[in-house]
C-alpha cells in the first residue's frame, strides 16, 4: 500500500479526503505526524520524505502557500509523486510546475487518487475521475 502525505490547511477537507482514500493508502496526516509542537516541522519533513505521494490542496481562501511549497520542493527533490489540487483563481506556479497531476477541484483529485489505488493504472484513473466533470 502506498503512503500519501496530506499537505494543506487544517480545514475540514482532510476528513473528507481521508474517508475517500483510507482503503487505498496509508495516510500521513500532518496533524498526527508530530507528538510535540516544537518538532512539528522536523517530524513532518521526515514524514514527507517517507511518502510515495504528496497530495497538496490549496482551497480558495488560502493566499499564501509557503508551507505547501516547502513540502512540495522536498518531495520533488526526493522524486516523490506530487498531486496538486488548487481551487484558487491563481494556482501557485512553483507547485503547479512540479506536480505530476494538477486539478482545480479537491473532489476530482481525491477521486483520481482513489481510482488509481483501486486499479493501478494511472491514466485510466485520470479518465475515470474527470469523466463526471465532462458531463456537467
Amino acid at each position: 500500500m502506498k503512503k500519501i502525505y496530506l499537505a494543506g490547511d487544517f480545514g475540514i477537507w482532510r476528513k473528507m479526503t481521508i474517508e475517500t482514500l483510507k482503503d487505498g493508502y496509508e495516510i500521513c496526516n500532518p496533524l498526527e505526524a508530530s507528538d510535540y509542537p516544537l518538532y512539528y516541522v522536523r517530524d513532518n519533513l521526515k514524514a514527507v520524505e517517507q511518502c510515495d505521494i504528496l497530495f497538496v490542496f490549496r482551497p480558495k481562501k488560502i493566499i499564501d502557500c509557503f508551507e505547501m511549497g516547502l513540502w512540495a520542493g522536498i518531495a520533488y527533490r526526493k522524486s516523490i509523486t506530487i498531486i496538486f489540487a488548487d481551487e484558487t483563481d491563481f494556482p501557485d506556479p512553483s507547485i503547479f510546475s512540479i506536480a505530476k497531476r494538477t486539478f482545480t477541484k479537491l473532489e476530482t483529485a481525491a477521486c483520481y487518487l482513489r481510482f488509481w489505488a483501486e486499479g493501478g493504472d494511472e491514466i485510466k484513473a485520470l479518465h475515470k475521475a474527470i469523466e463526471p466533470e465532462k458531463q456537467k
